[in-house]
């Protein structure tokens, strides 16, 4: 760290080839931990799937969570927007088919000898539809709501509830 210091000082050139090397290193160090972390996250839901549930949806797990982090890390450039399509797709298709699967054991009077990763992965796409449904509520409504309001003649307003709320 001494002799850095010193070459900093001596030699603007060095100075500015430390900093840069120093920026590379710390990106790297973060990209490894990202990668571990990651990496860590996927053994984690491996190791649930596998004791819990079928092999089948084992390998789902694994799939779902590579591709997950192969978009979240390199985003949808070159040709990932492909592949993001067809996992939209499968994930569609997998849906449909659970749905179908908790119809039919709900009508032969079954549904408790269902698996509990089935009832799971239905809860959870309820979730992330509803996560899409809010996040299209305020991308749309919430954000039109000010251009409304600059329309409107002065004293009346309009109000969009931030989260959309159903008839309960």
């Amino acid at each position: 760290i001494l002799i850095s210091l010193l070459l900093c000082t001596a030699c603007p050139i060095a100075a500015k080839e430390l900093w840069a090397w120093r920026a590379e290193a710390t990106m790297f160090g973060l990209e490894l931990l990202a990668a571990v972390a990651a990496t860590v996250a996927a053994l984690g839901a491996l190791s649930t799937a596998i004791s819990r549930t079928s092999p089948v949806f084992a390998m789902r797990v694994v799939g779902f969570t590579m591709i997950a982090i192969c978009l979240l890390t390199q985003g949808l450039s070159e040709w990932r927007w492909f592949s993001a399509l067809g996992f939209f797709a499968l994930l569609v298709c997998l849906a449909v088919r659970n749905r179908d699967t908790l119809h039919w054991a709900s009508v032969s009077g079954r549904f408790a000898e269902l698996p509990p990763h089935v009832v799971g992965t239905q809860a959870l796409l309820d979730r992330l539809r509803v996560a899409l449904a809010v996040l299209l509520w305020r991308l749309t409504v919430v954000a039109v709501q000010p251009l409304v309001n600059g329309v409107l003649p002065t004293g009346v307003r309009v109000y969009a509830c931030e989260t959309p709320v159903p008839e309960l």
